[in-house]
C-alpha cells in the first residue's frame, strides 16, 4: 500500500466509522495496543488488491531485522506463508480429531458448529487423553 495510515491502538475506531480523518500513531500508552491500517483504494470494475500484514511476535530485534529483510528480498516468503498456514489448518484438524471434533453428516453447519465446539472445549481445558496399560 501507499502512504497508508498507521494506528496502534483502537482509540480512533469511531472517527473511522464516521469517516472522519485519521491521524498515525507512533506511539501508544496506557492503551490496549493494537494495529490498523487505514488508506482509500480507487478499484476499476473487476478488478482488485491484496495485501498482507505478517506478524510475527515475541521477537528480538535481530529476528524483527531478518524478517524485515526477508520481506524484501526473499520472492519465496509469500509461498512459504501460504505453506506455513496450510500446515497450521492440518494440525488444527489433527488436535480436533483427536477430541472426536469431525463428524461428516448431511448437514455441513451442524458439522462446523460441533467443531468449533470441540475447539473451545480443547482451547478451556485441553485433551482427555486416556491412558491403557
Amino acid at each position: 500500500m501507499k502512504n497508508p495510515t498507521y494506528l496502534l491502538s483502537s482509540k480512533q475506531i469511531p472517527a473511522f466509522r464516521k469517516l472522519q480523518k485519521l491521524t498515525r500513531e507512533t506511539d501508544v500508552k496506557g492503551e490496549k495496543g493494537a494495529y490498523f491500517i487505514s488508506n482509500e483504494l480507487y478499484l476499476a470494475k473487476n478488478s482488485s488488491k491484496d495485501w498482507k500484514i505478517i506478524a510475527n511476535v515475541n521477537q528480538n530485534q535481530s529476528q524483527v531485522i531478518q524478517l524485515c529483510e526477508s520481506i524484501i528480498h526473499d520472492k519465496t516468503l509469500e509461498n512459504q506463508i501460504h505453506e506455513d498456514v496450510e500446515l497450521g489448518k492440518q494440525n488444527l484438524i489433527a488436535l480436533n480429531a483427536s477430541a472426536d471434533g469431525l463428524q461428516f453428516t448431511a448437514d455441513k453447519l451442524i458439522d462446523t458448529r460441533h467443531f468449533a465446539n470441540t475447539l473451545f472445549n480443547i482451547m478451556r481445558g485441553g485433551i482427555l487423553m486416556r491412558i491403557i496399560k
